[in-house]
């Protein structure tokens, strides 16, 4: 009877995978707009930060706050760590900003959403500042919850733990 048991937990584990996956609405094109996707994947952020321990929450702050610093003014709502780094709401895509700028590759990350491709992430890379290179790679729906303990954490959010990889490979 232990195979039994197994199927059971198998099949338990699957049906609660689906679930996960569908939390957030399918990309194509009968998803809805960007925006209310992107809404919708703010409040998985907001979820996150209101699960935590009052102690360990991150500080929100709206515009009504005169306490922007002027690189976060474009934020309509901020999560902020006690290190300056934070996670933001722009109204059209999610910006990560990580306070030490990078030598190359910028380390803010901006997450955006289109009907056809779904989820996407984008950072500059090279280039000039008139002409900057943009790097994009599909966003993987599950980092909500890395990203909100690496600000929690004080520690910077990589490129790669945040994005599907391809053949496992990246």
């Amino acid at each position: 009877m232990s195979w039994i048991d197994k199927e059971l937990r198998r099949r338990q584990k699957i049906v609660v995978k689906k679930r996960e996956e569908n939390s957030i609405a399918p990309a194509g094109p009968g998803a809805g707009n960007e925006l209310e996707r992107i809404s919708a994947l703010w409040g998985l952020f907001e979820q996150a930060n209101n699960a935590l321990p009052p102690e360990l929450r991150l500080l929100r702050k709206t515009p009504s706050t005169n306490s922007f610093a002027p690189e976060h003014a474009v934020f309509s709502v901020l999560l902020q760590s006690h290190n300056g780094s934070g996670i933001g709401l722009t109204g059209v895509a999610i910006k990560y900003v990580w306070p030490k700028p990078g030598q190359k590759k910028s380390n803010n990350l901006w997450i955006r959403c289109q009907a056809e491709t779904g989820y996407f992430l984008g950072r500059r890379v090279g280039g000039t500042i008139a002409e900057p290179n943009m790097d994009e790679r599909v966003f993987n729906e599950r980092a909500v919850e890395h990203i909100i303990e690496c600000l929690v954490k004080a520690r910077r959010v990589s490129w790669r733990s945040v994005s599907k990889r391809r053949f496992w490979i990246f």
